[in-house]
């Protein structure tokens, strides 16, 4: 967009404008709809090191040129996968592969993720993403509808449910994004109090707490796979009577 003269800028007003469908997918890592001019404050203010686009379309020549000269290295994926016979999906798995190493990868951090409009490809990435950090297919498929609205896509969900997540390599430890570190620290710790308490014989065979009855139902059937659909514990008398 043009300025006309005399017109004050949105940066030199203290206007700072995120690109549209921005989002904080984890800690450090981002996504969004393509950045314009009219984001490059805010783009700076998130001191990036990376931006992956994963659309064909381009980022624009000035906001291309502001990255740069911000040292902000632009990768542009999607312009490849377009070259590529996709067959059914909506996007190779070579993409979408090639992508989450990125993601997975301490050196590119922080990390800006956009395709042209911020909801469908970007999504089916992250979604991949998600399914290889472990989250389940529901909280999955959630959270791309989240971002698509009306308008979301079943094929898209459907590549999401079957992209083979064995096909990313993940990094060595050291070379590994702080977050996915401050996950498999978690996981491990978890493991850890389940063996300690498999041995204690605090758990039953399926994993749920026997040795505190009075323990909050959440709580007891943390690592069990066969815990109730609700809980009686706590709940008041309903206020309508069932006939």
């Amino acid at each position: 967009m043009q300025q006309s003269e005399g017109q004050i800028s949105d940066e030199e007003a203290g206007v700072i404008s995120p690109p549209e469908k921005f989002s904080v997918v984890e800690q450090g890592l981002y996504r969004s709809a393509l950045p314009r001019c009219e984001n490059v404050a805010y783009v700076r203010s998130l001191q990036l090191r990376r931006v992956i686009v994963l659309s064909e379309q381009r980022i624009g020549r000035s906001m291309e040129k502001l990255l740069a000269q911000n040292n902000i290295m632009v990768s542009h994926i999607g312009l490849r996968g377009a070259m590529e016979d996709a067959s059914w999906r909506p996007m190779p798995e070579e993409v979408v592969k090639e992508s989450i190493e990125m993601m997975l990868s301490e050196e590119n951090y922080p990390l800006l993720v956009c395709d042209v409009g911020g909801v469908h490809v970007v999504g089916m990435v992250i979604g991949c993403l998600r399914r290889l950090t472990g989250w389940n297919l529901t909280s999955v498929v959630s959270e791309y509808r989240l971002f698509a609205g009306a308008k979301t896509r079943y094929v898209n969900e459907q590549f999401i449910e079957l992209f083979d997540t064995d096909l990313v390599c993940i990094p060595e430890r050291e070379r590994r994004a702080a977050w996915l570190c401050a996950q498999k620290a978690m996981e491990m710790e978890e493991i850890g109090e389940y063996e300690r308490l498999v041995r204690e014989g605090r758990v039953d065979g399926a994993g749920a707490r026997v040795d505190d009855t009075e323990m909050a139902s959440y709580r007891r059937y943390y690592y069990s796979s066969c815990s109730p659909l609700n809980s009686t514990g706590g709940a008041s008398t309903p206020r309508i009577r069932l006939l």
